[in-house]
């Protein structure tokens, strides 16, 4: 499962995008559309798989394509701090 780390972040809309603030060291993080989506669909915790399948329809995108492309996002070393979870993977 994974959840959104909302205690440890504020966050604003920026058009599209998310614009987020670490409260811990003062740090920003940008996401855009896809990114944004990911962290509205984390508040509760998700599967990482159920997260796969709404946002490849959504997006209306393969769902190997999106698998492949959220791990990735899910792994990236700005974000690492912005979802808890355990793993990325969607099993």
């Amino acid at each position: 499962r994974i959840v959104r780390n909302g205690k440890r972040y504020i966050a604003n809309s920026l058009g599209d995008d998310l614009v987020m603030m670490d409260l811990e060291t003062g740090n920003f993080v940008m996401l855009n559309q896809v990114g944004a989506e990911i962290w509205r669909l984390t508040e509760f915790p998700i599967r990482v798989i159920d997260l796969i399948v709404k946002l490849s329809s959504i997006y209306d995108v393969a769902f190997e394509t999106c698998e492949q492309e959220t791990i990735q996002f899910l792994k990236m070393p700005a974000v690492q701090n912005v979802f808890a979870t355990g793993t990325f993977s969607s099993d």
